[in-house]
């Protein structure tokens, strides 16, 4: 396949040229990839690991700059926007997912949903290497946001997914997105299915999102997409317009 891997990285200036590396070994040798590094707003040197790691894999990097820290959806939504192949993985920039993951959730779409655009492939971490108030808030907001949506997705925190360009494209586009995908998908008559995938601690940084912040915004983004769900005019409504 031509992949698009979709990148938001803000900080991350120690981890991004290691993770570019990381793409580079544990890609198939079919596939051809380009990464799309969205740098929203950076302070570090991220810019500068992003040039000298373009200049030693064997694929082409896209390195778009954001002049402010505008947060992970607008950066994902960017990315996507100007992503060169049909088919786009999305994943954090902090090594916490595993590059080989992405070789799951090609598999998945290669023997069941070849051919479909609508299609939402994401990655559900089995183990997180995370703090233990964040995964209790984080599981505690996952039952809250499955019993109100009905997404069946265990794990809305995962940045590892896999879905067609133009179909993203075209779903209503808000802060904080990225954690209501599945959700959003079925909304809009889009399928989902989840993998398995690993985790792993973070060595460098710091993490971008503090409990409370999640907490505030999350409460907001669950009534927003639940009432758009409610005024949302469904599949069959729209066949019958058209």
């Amino acid at each position: 396949m031509n992949l698009s891997i979709v990148i938001p990285v803000f900080n991350e200036s120690k981890n991004i040229f290691d993770l570019l590396h990381e793409l580079d070994k544990t890609k198939r040798k079919e596939d051809i990839y380009e990464a799309v590094i969205v740098d929203d707003g950076s302070t570090d040197d991220t810019t500068n690991y992003v040039h000298k790691a373009a200049n030693e894999v064997t694929f082409d990097c896209q390195l778009l700059n954001s002049s402010s820290n505008n947060g992970q959806s607008t950066a994902l939504c960017m990315g996507v926007k100007n992503a060169s192949f049909e088919w786009v993985v999305t994943m954090d920039g902090d090594l916490q997912n595993n590059s080989s993951d992405i070789i799951r959730l090609l598999t998945l779409f290669e023997s069941s949903y070849k051919g479909n655009n609508n299609i939402l492939i994401a990655g559900c971490r089995t183990k997180r290497f995370d703090s233990p108030i964040k995964i209790y808030t984080s599981r505690v907001a996952n039952y809250i946001r499955q019993g109100i949506l009905k997404d069946n997705c265990i794990d809305s925190g995962c940045a590892l997914r896999l879905f067609n360009r133009d179909y993203f494209l075209q779903l209503p586009l808000f802060n904080h997105m990225h954690r209501f995908l599945p959700a959003l998908y079925k909304m809009s008559g889009g399928e989902c299915d989840f993998v398995s995938i690993d985790h792993r601690p973070r060595t460098c940084g710091q993490s971008k999102y503090g409990t409370l912040d999640r907490l505030s915004a999350g409460v907001w983004d669950l009534l927003g997409v639940y009432w758009l769900r409610s005024r949302l005019i469904t599949k069959d409504l729209y066949e019958d317009i058209k």
